[in-house]
């Protein structure tokens, strides 16, 4: 579909080519860097990592199961940069002597790696992710908001700004100042190779030399804004956002000169509200691409009027809403939790001079409940149980014998947050009753009539301090328990899912986390801050049943499709590499990943605009995958749009006696590869190596399952052995995609 009449693309040719333009660098290049980026990624272990702190978290097994994908190529962008964690940003400072950056072991190319820490890094108290993300949107209904666009562009076409060469003169001077303070921020480092090796590769002293003349030459600013955008590992990292944004804004400016300023905004002023009303209407990617881009070019005109600011925050709060919702019910979360406790331990104290020793057991239940919390989930921890012990008091000539039974109910809590989590000390509370079933006193009448008199003025207090240990024994036995797992997961959480996200402006935008007594929820919009989110609320399921299931995930394609912009655009992977890596994760992949015995490993790179585009339309997916160019045996061929088609399926069948819900994916039409634009049914022929990377591509096509069915599956760890979740709900339609499952 069109998503914009040619005459208003016309004049976005430059500006594309300036905001999503990628490095392309040779075929030995491209192999160098695939073989560095390999040795990096291997610091995602997600499913250990869930692993590791599996006994509370379903909630965020779930999240990170929609994440994955970004995760593992966010991961591998910061290992790199990790030495520039705080001192790359504008008002970084350098770091204490007491923390040294780490010394670079040279081989092919140096990095600049810093082991991460593992459980003492605090999580930020703010996820920053872009260069806007102090703007706070306004908060306006969606009509409202609609309203403003279009009266906001009428008032800009009414009285329309010029632009001066002193405004570009002024971007100028702040680039220079970000370039400067840049190059004195990496002097300072004290891993002077690596920041040896970021002045290399962002080409600093090239753009400083080109801003030092009257008129920096066009190619010299476009070679290094390739750099600040290239394959290399970090070079997204936050801290080079700044000379990143003034650069990009000041070539916007250079070619906006003259007329061009002024004819570019009437076309964006007379073209948005169509765009904002058809993405309203049907949160078709593509007019979601051209908000987005939009988006960033009324940022980057906002120093000449800033009206232009204005309308982005507008546009941006129309379509604020999340893109992705989940939930996950009790019965759920609270399976690791529901276990019966039985033991028997030791008893050997000292209660008021009084040496204790005996035997005590314990038998009972724990359980899981949830609370009401707004911004965060909140599990309580219940433990229940029954104790009875037997012991034997010595005091001097004084020996007792007591029987003490009872309960004893112990609590934790555990707090989940989108920073993290955190957990309060156990409390235990005892209701215990002790019986002295043998009184012996050695000694004479004088002697055990004083202390039968001392045994009973003390027997309540020493009742009261024997219940006290007990409720303390109870609880730290909770806590050394549960404590080590919980900050085991939390660190992991931090620094293998939220850290990388954070770091390369992936985190989302909107993460709220709630809990209730019957479930918890997420909702979260994934996108920079110039990328547009659902358009609309999510709707109710078309089911009756709703809340009903024990985890529900709902994802908008925008989701998806901002993710892989932000983490896929631009991007080469070679097949070999990633094959291996999905090797070591899994145990067993899908035929269809296995390359042809008679093929050679293919290295691809995807599209600058749209690398990979999804919708979920009424009962049907499709999946674009744009790809620019291929590389087979050292043979460069031109790219193709890669698309699959399938139709969403949930049938009931009767097996046995018993209703069994089938979730099917069938393909539609059988997947097409074509070049960008290519009309199949027209009077086109394709070229030699266009044909011949599509026999390739086709071939393995025809590997692909024509049906996929998401069976039942058991979440790792304290789930084995105690059920399932069964697929019930598999929707599409207006954009979203719906799974349901029940825990059978």
């Amino acid at each position: 579909m069109d998503f914009a009449d040619d005459n208003f693309y016309a004049g976005w040719v430059d500006y594309n080519g300036v905001l999503f333009h990628r490095k392309k660098a040779s075929t030995q290049k491209n192999t160098e860097q695939a073989k560095k980026m390999n040795s990096l990624n291997k610091i995602g272990k997600m499913n250990k990592t869930l692993n590791s702190g599996r006994r509370f978290f379903v909630l965020l097994m779930l999240v990170s199961i929609i994440m994955f994908a970004v995760h593992e190529t966010a991961t591998a962008q910061i290992r790199r940069g990790r030495v520039m964690r705080s001192r790359i940003a504008k008002t970084a400072r350098p770091a204490p002597s007491a923390q040294p950056a780490e010394s670079v072991t040279p081989k092919k190319e140096p990095t600049a790696e810093k082991s991460p820490a593992k459980s003492t890094r605090r999580p930020q108290k703010t996820p920053a992710t872009s260069e806007t993300t102090a703007k706070v949107l306004p908060k306006i209904a969606p009509e409202e908001a609609e309203t403003q666009i279009r009266e906001l562009c009428q008032q800009i076409l009414n009285a329309p700004k010029e632009l001066a060469t002193d405004d570009v003169q002024a971007c100028k001077t702040r680039l220079t100042k970000a370039a400067a303070e840049l190059v004195r921020v990496l002097n300072r480092d004290p891993n002077r190779q690596a920041a040896a090796y970021w002045r290399a590769t962002l080409k600093v002293s090239l753009l400083q030399n080109a801003l030092a003349k009257e008129e920096p030459s066009d190619a010299t600013l476009a070679e290094v804004w390739q750099a600040f955008h290239s394959d290399h590992s970090g070079v997204k990292w936050l801290g080079f956002d700044e000379v990143r944004r003034e650069l990009r804004r000041y070539r916007s400016l250079k070619m906006l000169q003259g007329n061009a300023f002024k004819s570019q905004m009437e076309n964006v002023c007379n073209n948005l509200s169509n765009y904002v009303s058809e993405y309203a209407k049907k949160g078709e990617s593509g007019y979601g691409i051209a908000l987005s881009e939009v988006v960033c070019w009324l940022e980057d005109v906002s120093v000449i009027d800033a009206r232009a600011a204005e309308l982005a925050s507008l546009i941006l709060a129309r379509f604020s809403h999340p893109n992705v919702h989940a939930s996950a019910s009790i019965d759920l979360v609270g399976v690791p939790f529901a276990q019966e406790l039985r033991q028997e331990f030791p008893i050997n104290e000292n209660i008021q001079q009084t040496s204790v020793r005996g035997t005590g057991s314990i038998s009972g239940a724990s359980r899981a409940e949830l609370l009401p919390a707004k911004d965060k989930a909140v599990v309580k921890l219940l433990v229940d149980v029954n104790m009875t012990s037997k012991t034997t008091g010595r005091q001097s000539v004084v020996t007792l014998s007591t029987d003490t039974s009872g309960t004893m109910k112990g609590e934790k809590t555990i707090t989940i947050s989108p920073i993290g989590v955190t957990t309060a000390p156990a409390q235990t509370k005892a209701d215990l009753k002790s019986n002295i079933y043998n009184i012996r006193i050695d000694g004479g009448p004088i002697v055990q009539n004083a202390a039968r008199n001392q045994i009973q003025q003390k027997r309540a207090s020493s009742q009261a301090e024997g219940q006290r240990r007990s409720e303390q024994r109870m609880s730290a036995q909770i806590d050394d328990q549960l404590n080590p797992r919980i900050q085991e997961m939390n660190a992991n959480y931090l620094e293998k899912i939220r850290e990388p996200l954070v770091k390369t402006g992936l985190f989302p935008r909107i993460f709220d986390l709630s809990s209730s007594t019957n479930e918890i929820q997420v909702a979260m919009l994934i996108g920079d801050m110039s990328q547009a989110g659902a358009p609309k609320p999510v709707a109710e399921l078309a089911t009756k049943r709703d809340k009903n299931y024990d985890a529900v995930v709902r994802i908008h394609q925008s989701a998806l499709n901002n993710a892989a912009t932000v983490a896929l655009a631009g991007k080469g992977f070679d097949e070999e590499k990633v094959m291996a890596d999905l090797k070591k994760r899994f145990d067993e992949l899908p035929a269809a990943l296995n390359r042809p015995s008679d093929q050679k490993p293919i290295r691809l790179t995807f599209a600058n605009r749209e690398p990979i585009s999804v919708s979920f339309m009424e009962n049907k997916l499709s999946v674009v995958f744009r790809i620019d160019s291929f590389i087979q045996d050292d043979n460069r061929y031109p790219g193709l749009d890669i698309t699959l088609v399938y139709d969403v399926k949930t049938t009931t069948e009767t097996v046995e006696g018993e209703n069994v819900v089938r979730v099917l994916l069938e393909q539609s039409a059988a997947p097409t590869a074509f070049p960008r634009g290519f009309d199949p049914n027209g009077q086109q022929s394709l070229s030699a190596r266009h044909q011949a990377i599509r026999t390739i591509v086709m071939k393995r096509l025809e590997t692909l399952q024509k049906t996929v069915e998401l069976k039942a599956f058991t979440p790792k760890g304290d789930w084995d052995g105690k059920g399932q979740l069964v697929p019930k709900i598999f929707e599409s339609r207006d954009g979203w995609l719906t799974v349901a499952w029940d825990w059978e």
